[in-house]
């Protein structure tokens, strides 16, 4: 029982108001199922007792629910005392499986709002935090919403429904069974199983840690191999993989078969105590003097009725041993939804003072004014300080050894990251007015961007709805990043089937790939962070031709660790250790900043290296 009031009231938390009324009424329909229980059971032995002309009052039961069958011929008690016990069974059974049903639809439809919910406030996790965990982290955090909710809630709900029946089965034998000897025999089941549970409680939190983490390690493992095969390969290091996957593998399944194994304890055990029950009943009889004969009713009842109990004992306890195993599961769950409730608490002061009209962004100009940036859990600051405007449709360069702090500059003025301090705007008002347009007005093209496994449509019109995307505006987009011609050439054009990363582009077609779906929405504001600089120089000059031919009337924000990209650009900020340190055109730089300088010539170096 230890996990199991926590789980029960986890889910009573998930629900809104409208929800705990429905699960209320579920489990008023679930009194009404257990009754019927004890109906049938009553029924049954009552046209047992009734056919083979023993008078008790068990088979006065059924004859007082159809009273013409008092007189009726033996034939005739058969037949229609059979047709109204058979009717009797069809509802009980109808209602069972409809109770069942229902709680369990309940718990999964709960489930499907949760995740959903949990998913989004993932993904709306504030970026510093967000960066901090890895994407198998994240896919492990849902993983474990779907086993919290598939086996841990279900099995907790389920063990309301045999509940609800054992009490039921219980007070129908307290009618017909003597109290002292019915006393006894709960007993016992009472401390078998109280002993079951207590003795396996230890092993089964132990092997359901195990399990845990070795389905976690075969995530990571799985994810190494798949997506490090090639350098597997060269390495001939595959088989080095394999036996890791196989003794996490091994772990899993050692765990796995434990805890099935402790699952079949309780059916066993269950069986023996109420067999003892029916012989221990026997001989309470036999030893008061009674006749055994007057013992029939009670023992053919208590016989049913012990071994109906006993199987929803026994599923009660797999299902508590399930609820139990899976404490650790839902400590996971709730330290994890917690924290991303925080996150979005923390997200929706912004969030209620954002605008959504879609009137034009960056007019004018976007200023930073004396922002200041500190990582989480890190002492020196990412950026310190910087002052900069960058005017409406200009093509504004970033640049800056590695770690100056550009890229979180770039983030920052994204709108992704809320600076330490300082002032972010955009045509004079403050980005936590405007963010929700200006995401909507803004391209990004990253340093490792995603290709999803899809079609080259979905991935030019990434994250939109396949109904709602435009192919004219993907052909404009391809256009534009002057992929139009390579994507004309595939058999089966914008349905072309992507893999994992764009495998089937080289890697200056997957950079245009990735400038299109930055296109797509017709942004005005386009950021690009070191978009070329896993590129050869040939490829990045192709790139970055493409890059100003789509100049016209956008503004575009070039970070860049090479310079040949942002040769052009109408002004440059150059940033050394988190601070602005000049600003400037590139041969104006390139006189003034040494370090600058010494950038520009390793960059032209390796532009003549390269031709």
């Amino acid at each position: 029982m230890d996990n199991f009031v926590p789980s029960l009231r986890l889910l009573w938390r998930q629900l809104s108001a409208r929800g705990r009324a429905h699960l209320v009424l579920l489990l008023a329909f679930l009194i009404v199922s257990s009754l019927a229980e004890a109906v049938s059971a009553l029924a049954l032995f009552s046209y047992i007792t009734m056919v083979v002309g023993h008078d008790s009052q068990i088979s006065g039961a059924l004859v007082r629910f159809v009273p013409a069958l008092e007189s009726a011929t033996l034939w005739d008690k058969s037949v229609y005392g059979g047709a109204v016990l058979l009717a009797v069974f069809a509802i009980k059974n109808a209602l069972d499986v409809l109770t069942r049903f229902l709680l369990l639809r309940f718990v999964l439809k709960t489930y499907e709002r949760v995740a959903t919910r949990f998913f989004g406030q993932l993904l709306n996790r504030p970026l510093e935090r967000f960066l901090t965990r890895s994407i198998q982290d994240y896919q492990h955090s849902l993983d474990i919403a779907l086993i919290l909710f598939r086996t841990v809630l279900t099995s907790a709900v389920m063990v309301l429904v045999d509940l609800a029946l054992v009490v039921v089965m219980l007070v129908l034998l307290v009618a017909f069974v003597d109290p002292v000897l019915l006393l006894l025999i709960v007993g016992v089941l009472g401390v078998t199983q109280a002993v079951l549970l207590k003795g396996t409680k230890n092993l089964a939190q132990t092997l359901a840690v195990l399990r845990e983490e070795a389905l976690r390690s075969l995530n990571f493992i799985k994810t190494d191999g798949f997506r490090g095969a090639i350098d597997l390969r060269l390495t001939n290091n595959v088989g080095t993989v394999v036996d890791r996957y196989a003794k996490a593998n091994s772990v899993f399944s050692l765990s796995e078969r434990r805890v099935r194994g402790m699952e079949m304890l309780p059916r066993a055990v269950n069986e023996m105590v109420i067999a003892g029950a029916i012989v221990l009943t026997a001989t309470y009889f036999a030893s008061g003097g009674q006749n055994i004969q007057s013992a029939f009713p009670a023992l053919a009842l208590l016989g049913f009725v012990g071994l109906r109990i006993t199987s929803i004992l026994s599923r009660m306890t797999e299902n508590l041993q399930r609820v139990r195993d899976g404490q650790h599961v839902r400590q996971l769950f709730e330290r994890e939804y917690d924290l991303a409730e925080q996150d979005a608490r923390t997200l929706a002061p912004a969030a209620a003072i954002a605008q959504s009209d879609d009137s034009p962004v960056l007019e004018s100009s976007l200023a930073l004014d004396a922002v200041s940036y500190r990582y989480p859990g890190t002492e020196v600051a990412a950026i310190e300080g910087v002052s900069l405007t960058v005017d409406a449709r200009s093509f504004v360069g970033f640049c800056g050894p590695s770690g100056s702090g550009k890229t979180t500059l770039a983030l920052i003025a994204m709108g992704l990251l809320e600076p330490t301090s300082g002032l972010v705007s955009v045509d004079g008002l403050p980005m936590a007015q405007v963010r929700d347009r200006w995401f909507r007005s803004i391209g990004y093209v990253g340093q490792s961007p995603y290709l999803s496994s899809r079609s080259l449509r979905e991935n030019v019109a990434f994250g939109h709805a396949p109904q709602d995307v435009d192919d004219e505006r993907v052909w404009h987009a391809l256009e534009l990043a002057s992929l139009a011609d390579v994507v004309r050439k595939m058999p089966e054009q914008l349905d072309s089937r992507m893999l994992d990363e764009g495998g089937r582009l080289s890697g200056g077609q997957r950079q245009r790939l990735c400038i299109a779906r930055a296109l797509y929405n017709r942004p005005s504001v386009i950021f690009f962070d070191e978009a070329t600089s896993a590129l050869d120089p040939l490829t990045e000059r192709a790139i970055t031709e493409a890059i100003h031919a789509m100049r016209d009337d956008r503004t575009i924000i070039s970070i860049a660790h090479r310079l040949s990209t942002i040769k052009d650009c109408d002004v440059i900020h150059y940033f050394e250790a988190g601070s602005l340190v000049a600003s400037g055109r590139f041969t104006e730089l390139t006189r003034n900043v040494p370090a600058f300088a010494k950038l520009a010539a390793a960059g032209d170096h390796e532009v003549r290296g390269a031709a």
